[in-house]
């Protein structure tokens, strides 16, 4: 015999039964929303943290480079107080200004690639994704551009100014002194006149043109282009101005300088040598050297002087510069002597007059024997024979006497030569040391890598640290690039390498099995879902309510988060002691995460809302369906109707 149960009682335990599942299914939607939230969050830090596109993008949205340019760096210069009209140089430079040299050195775009390119190798890396990176970084390029800066720099510069004002002149007042004494051929010189003459033989086109050079041979180098440089500096046309500058100083000392020089080391010694310390003349008059000198300096006026000075700096300079090996300065005395023969022989004249007119007055016997001769002064003056009578009767030719016993055996010029030159500097410098100078003037001065790696090496000392090679180590890494990449990573990290890489594994690994979250939510909405219903219309419906009340609350909450997390941060943000370019350009910052961050959740929360409401739209059309087919199938069979009315109630309202 089969029993069979009536439907109400059916529909009573399969109530009881549905409402413990649906008790479970409505437990589960809270973890849901957890579940989701955290998804939703995850993922999105996967798709923006640990992204390279992300720091790219937000570098390039909020124009980063062209704010550090354009407004970051002329306020900082401006902030910290330096006063660019006080920098030598005489450069009329504004913040502005030198944040446009810098713009040219290091362009936006050159950041813009470089650190782009550093992010796109680090990222992957570090999230796991590689296992191995290398970031180059070029500077080549932009040394020779910051060389180009220079040089703009040097031609606007008024370098020369400052290298005389700021530089020499110092030097010149305080320890000058010690070498403007005791200058040869009596030169006297103050520092004023010493910088001018400076400048004339250092103009200051010539100046920059030597600075533009030594640029054009360093940067090469320096970038490891070439290997060597070599930067000469012709010295024989500065030396013609210099020579230019020492004659005008000797023409401006003419009085005490090459007027006695000329004098007491060149005519005096002459005079001596030739004729003794005296000449001697008739009666035992003498002249001495001293007297000839005189007589000498008076007919030397300083044109003449003028023109021999000028004559010895045409015929030195050659001889100083290097442009011959030695010289010869004839200075005519002929005509000088014949001026001075002049005044010797008044001199002289008076000289003999005082000795005859000295003499006693003849007595009559004295006139009786007296003879009056040349060759013997008489021992009386004749009472009627004046010295201009006893000049006659005796034949005394004064001028004659003096060109015979003077003039006749000097020489009709002197000769100078380097060994007078050397002779008239002994003073202040050997021949040694001007065979040096004519070297470096004939040659010029070069200073090569040689000399560089030299005073590299004699005149920078750092502790533990060979200077030459890392000098070295940086052309290599201008020519090559500096170069960053994962075994200096590891050398850094040192023992914690290992825990690091376990770190990227851990997050490589957990990057690929996000999915499973995906996963896990659609198993727990299918959990809810079987639960909550026993049909799939109803099913259905269930598995669409989590994902309805998550996506809605993640979007309500998300959307409704954008304003109070812009209000929240605007304080602390203002607060900060930074200059108000960079506080803009933080709520710029913080905009953008904002937008990066909040925006597209509450987007996708919105979404997965709308993905749940169609879900239940469609289950609840799905399980309408499933209700009217069986009561359809009730109505249609003749007969008694109750039972299988109060089936098909019973199976609606279980449903």
């Amino acid at each position: 015999m089969v029993y069979f149960r009536h439907p109400l009682q059916l529909s009573g335990e399969a109530c009881l039964l549905i409402t413990i599942r649906r008790f479970f299914a409505v437990l589960l939607v809270p973890v849901f929303l957890f579940l989701f939230v955290a998804t939703v969050l995850v993922f999105r830090v996967n798709a923006t943290v640990l992204e390279a596109d992300f720091y790219t993008g937000t570098l390039e949205r909020l124009d980063v480079y062209n704010f550090l340019y354009n407004e970051a760096v002329p306020f900082a210069i401006r902030e910290s107080g330096v006063d660019l009209q006080a920098i030598p140089l005489g450069l009329d430079l504004t913040p502005e200004g030198i944040s446009g040299y810098a713009k040219r050195i290091l362009p936006p775009e050159w950041l813009a690639e470089n650190l782009g390119g550093a992010i796109e190798q680090a990222v992957p890396y570090i999230t796991g994704r590689t296992d191995s990176f290398e970031i180059t970084v070029r500077l080549d390029d932009r040394v020779e551009a910051a060389a180009d800066v220079a040089r703009e720099l040097v031609r606007d510069a008024d370098i020369h100014a400052y290298v005389l004002d700021d530089v020499v002149n110092p030097v010149l007042e305080e320890s000058g002194a010690q070498y403007l004494e005791n200058l040869p051929y009596g030169i006297s010189l103050t520092t004023a006149q010493v910088l001018d003459g400076v400048k004339r033989v250092v103009p200051e086109d010539w100046l920059k043109a030597r600075i533009e050079d030594a640029l054009d041979q360093v940067v090469p180098y320096v970038t490891g282009k070439t290997d060597s440089f070599s930067i000469h500096i012709p010295l024989q046309d500065r030396a013609d101005a210099g020579l230019e500058v020492v004659e005008d100083w000797l023409l401006a000392s003419l009085e005490g300088g090459a007027y006695d020089y000329l004098l007491s080391e060149q005519i005096a010694p002459l005079v001596t040598d030739t004729l003794g310390a005296a000449v001697s003349l008739p009666y035992g008059v003498t002249i001495t050297d001293e007297e000839i000198v005189d007589a000498l300096g008076k007919v030397l006026p300083q044109e003449w002087v003028a023109e021999r000075v000028s004559e010895a700096i045409a015929a030195t300079g050659p001889y100083i510069t290097g442009r011959t090996d030695s010289f010869v300065l004839v200075v005519p005395l002929q005509d000088r002597m014949e001026l001075a023969a002049e005044t010797i022989v008044e001199a002289a004249d008076a000289k003999l007059e005082e000795v005859y007119t000295s003499l006693p007055t003849c007595s009559v016997a004295q006139l009786l024997d007296l003879k009056l001769t040349l060759a013997e002064l008489p021992e009386c003056r004749p009472p009627l024979v004046s010295y201009p009578a006893l000049k006659t009767v005796v034949g005394l030719n004064v001028f004659e006497q003096v060109a015979t016993s003077i003039v006749e055996p000097l020489p009709d010029s002197i000769e100078l030569t380097e060994q007078s030159l050397f002779a008239a500097v002994a003073g202040t410098a050997d021949e040694a040391s001007i065979d040096t100078v004519r070297q470096l003037l004939k040659d010029g001065y070069t200073f090569t890598d040689e000399n560089l790696l030299a005073l590299l090496a004699e005149n920078v000392e750092v502790e533990n640290v060979d200077v030459l090679a890392t000098f070295e180590d940086i052309r290599t890494r201008l020519r090559d690039g500096f170069t960053f990449d994962d075994v200096q990573v590891r050398d850094l990290l040192g023992e914690r390498t290992a825990q690091f890489d376990q770190g990227r594994s851990w997050l490589e690994t957990g990057r690929s099995l996000l999915f499973l979250l995906v996963v896990l939510l659609a198993f727990f909405a299918l959990i809810v879902g079987f639960l909550g219903g026993r049909r799939w219309g109803t099913r259905l419906v269930w598995a669409g309510v989590p994902v309805l009340l998550s996506g809605a609350v993640v979007g309500a909450v998300f959307g409704a988060a954008s304003g109070p997390l812009r209000s929240f941060s605007e304080m602390p943000i203002r607060s900060l002691e930074l200059n108000p370019v960079f506080i803009e350009k933080l709520i710029d910052v913080r905009d953008e995460l904002v937008t990066t961050f909040v925006d597209p959740v509450r987007t996708q929360g919105l979404l997965t809302a709308a993905l749940g409401f169609a879900m239940i739209v469609s289950g609840i059309f799905w399980a309408s369906r499933r209700r009217v087919e069986p009561a359809v199938a009730v109505a249609a069979p003749a007969g008694p109707a109750e039972p299988s009315a109060v089936t098909a109630a019973a199976s609606v309202a279980s449903a």
